[in-house]
């Protein structure tokens, strides 16, 4: 089985308060792997943070964190 993780992002602090999209992306990611036999190994996320901002701390932790895995996807 491949190991993947997921990115997620709303870059809106009303789409982070509400809570709609974060979720509905991580069902998403969820339901993908599930359906395409893949071990979902971690979901990075940022909330609120645009995507042209080089601050996202998801974004980069995930980055930092899979140059010494044996991650197969993201």
């Amino acid at each position: 089985m491949k190991k993947v993780i997921g990115y997620i992002r709303v870059s809106t602090e009303y789409q982070k308060i509400k809570g709609n999209s974060v979720k509905n992306q991580i069902q998403s990611i969820k339901n993908y792997c599930s359906v395409n036999d893949l071990e979902l190994v971690k979901i990075y996320e940022d909330k609120g943070i645009s995507g042209m901002s080089n601050k996202r701390i998801g974004l980069n932790d995930m980055f930092d964190n899979i140059k010494n895995s044996d991650i197969d996807s993201i």
